[in-house]
């Protein structure tokens, strides 16, 4: 049998700040396969942003081991150049920039990659179009509600189909509707392009729609567990007619529990 190989792995990894003062992480130990959903879940001050960060490479780690397809952790500049092909993020705060219009923020993050202009602006256009946003391409972000820039973000993060989506409290800052909507477009993306997607939230509800749940307290994790066994749902699940249904946990649609 051909052994999986993790798309990335933490092996005691801690990070702290301050000269100590501050630990974010203690000895962390994480592997994702591709293809997961995993949902980070822990009160603010748990390490779930800290964790994101040295995901994506944006920042380094204190001690400890971190892989990428079990090579050493990259250079600063591969991990740029792993940002730029291969890990898309979503913030809590959008990050888009404030003098481009929601089309630019899309194609920017194709400069410096082998695309003409014109297929740029082909491909950002396209993926506006698929968040329902190409009536606003022209838009400032100024003149976009909440949860019309967060679906700017995520249509920047998948512009060059990555296979790490990393999406940091990614409805923390929108309203119940635009939270629901930017959740359901997040899941469906990951079902549809078969990346592997990380999502650090205090949302339960959210959570719930993730296969894995990884529990974060005072910098360690303190669970790492099927989001549906951790819920108390059987293998099955009942459809609205009470007819059984199969269980779909891994394709980001189960509902939350009510």
């Amino acid at each position: 049998m051909t052994q999986t190989v993790p798309l990335t792995r933490l092996e005691n990894v801690g990070r702290i700040f301050d000269g100590g003062a501050i630990v974010a992480l203690r000895a962390v130990n994480l592997s994702i396969e591709e293809g997961e959903c995993v949902a980070i879940v822990g009160k603010s001050g748990s390490g779930k942003s800290t964790l994101i960060h040295l995901l994506c490479g944006c920042d380094e780690p204190t001690s400890g081991i971190m892989r990428w397809r079990e090579r050493p952790a990259p250079s600063r500049r591969q991990w740029q150049m792993l940002r730029a092909t291969e890990i898309g993020i979503v913030f809590q705060t959008f990050n888009l920039l404030p003098i481009l219009t929601a089309l630019e923020n899309v194609e920017i993050a194709m400069v410096g990659q082998s695309v003409s202009a014109r297929e740029r602006r082909r491909r950002a256009l396209e993926l506006l179009t698929r968040v329902g946003l190409e009536v606003r391409q022209n838009h400032l972000p100024a003149k976009l509600s909440g949860g019309e820039r967060q679906r700017v973000a995520i249509a920047r993060s998948i512009v060059n189909n990555p296979a790490l989506l990393l999406a940091d409290e990614p409805t923390g800052s929108l309203d119940s509707v635009n939270a629901a909507a930017v959740a359901d477009l997040m899941f469906e993306i990951q079902r549809l392009q078969g990346a592997t997607l990380v999502i650090a939230t205090h949302d339960e509800s959210l959570a719930a729609r993730c296969r894995r749940r990884v529990v974060m307290r005072n910098g360690c994790i303190v669970d790492d567990s099927d989001a549906a066994n951790a819920a108390g749902w059987g293998v099955d699940r009942l459809s609205p007619e009470g007819e059984r249904e199969p269980d779909r946990a891994g394709d980001g649609e189960r509902e939350a529990p009510r």
